[in-house]
């Protein structure tokens, strides 16, 4: 195994370094680990990315005043955005995606499980979003608070998302975040 020629090295799909076979689990593992944390990270991109748009099509549709101001819009999509997808890029692995059988080599990140995730997350957060600037617009007039409360209000929906796309199959909000350094950080730095 670990005293090849070059040209078995270059023609094989995995070279182990030792003899030792715990080496090809360990890379399952990190191979595993890899392609969850792509896909919890394109999640949460297009969950947030997929809300804000949605928020200001509904409102502009509706001919409502829109409920973010372009700087907030700008503070959410790189600023906000940033700290959280990149953490949840760089999570620790799972146990359950160890345990989890091989997946198909063709088989795309983004499949439709993940589509119907991702539009529960952005109507969550459109319709909790909106509900909260409805309530705020009662005199029909946006005002600065209106537009702040409504900003709040994304900001803390997509708090609540970045940790719900740390599993694809289960919900984390109960899974402790503190040995997770990286997501807990980007999410209290917000």
């Amino acid at each position: 195994m670990g005293k090849g020629t070059d040209v078995c090295k270059e023609a094989a799909e995995m070279v182990l370094g030792n003899d030792d076979m715990s080496a090809i689990v360990e890379a399952v593992r990190e191979g595993k680990n890899i392609f969850l944390n792509i896909k919890n990270f394109v999640r949460f991109q297009l969950s947030t990315s997929v809300s804000a748009l949605m928020m200001i099509a509904i409102t502009t549709f509706w001919n409502i005043p829109s409920p973010l101001n372009p700087m907030q819009i700008l503070w959410i999509n790189i600023i906000m955005d940033g700290p959280p997808a990149q953490s949840l890029g760089v999570e620790p692995i799972d146990s359950g995606v160890v345990n989890s059988p091989p997946r198909l080599p063709k088989k795309q990140v983004v499949d439709l499980y993940m589509l119907a995730r991702v539009c529960v997350s952005a109507a969550v957060i459109i319709s909790g979003t909106l509900w909260v600037y409805k309530n705020e617009m009662v005199d029909g007039q946006v005002t600065a608070r209106d537009t702040t409360m409504t900003f709040t209000c994304f900001i803390f929906f997509d708090m609540f998302n970045a940790l719900s796309c740390r599993s694809l199959v289960s919900m984390e909000y109960s899974a402790p975040i503190y040995p997770h350094y990286f997501i807990s950080s980007s999410i209290s730095v917000k």
